[in-house]
């Protein structure tokens, strides 16, 4: 298969209702230590290797940010978000209706972000893109900072009002 980006805006896709609210996704993604042409194969590849549906509505794709600028001037420390050492934040995503190849969507992303970019990812995750099966999400989303943010959520939700199944639990 060959990869071919979309040549309508998503936007757009969802103003002429071919974007069902049915349709569910799943997302792994980290931060990748830099964007070298190694890695770049390694993302060429992966999405040349993605799962092709029949369904419109279906997508795998990347979606690559950069983080720079200013940000990247900041301590690590200087606030809750510590990902300002990698400038390139890769989250890789399928959305799509629930069918078939609801597995094969799951199957791909893990694979292309746990083995094929693993040696160009950092091991740290922006945490708006949660992985319940990550095993280590404490240091992958906050590192350094989760003892001081520990802290924090016990002054100021003690009794866990906002809580989730990767929330920071308050220090004792």
């Amino acid at each position: 298969s060959s990869y071919s980006p979309a040549v309508e805006p998503y936007d757009a896709t969802v103003r002429k209702g071919t974007d069902p609210k049915g349709r569910r996704s799943f997302t792994k993604g980290g931060l990748l230590t830099g964007l070298t042409r190694k890695a770049v194969r390694a993302i060429r590849r992966s999405l040349e290797d993605g799962p092709e549906s029949d369904a419109t509505t279906n997508t795998a794709r990347l979606n690559l940010y950069w983080q720079g600028g200013k940000m990247l001037d900041r301590a690590r420390d200087a606030v809750a978000f510590v990902h300002r050492t990698y400038p390139w934040n890769a989250v890789w995503l399928a959305s799509y209706v629930p069918d078939a190849m609801t597995d094969e969507y799951a199957r791909w992303i893990t694979i292309t972000n746990n083995r094929r970019m693993a040696p160009f990812m950092s091991g740290e995750t922006y945490n708006n893109y949660p992985d319940l099966a990550m095993a280590d999400w404490r240091w992958a989303y906050y590192a350094e900072n989760y003892p001081r943010l520990r802290v924090i959520k016990a002054a100021y939700d003690p009794h866990q009002l906002f809580k989730g199944p990767q929330t920071i639990e308050p220090a004792i």
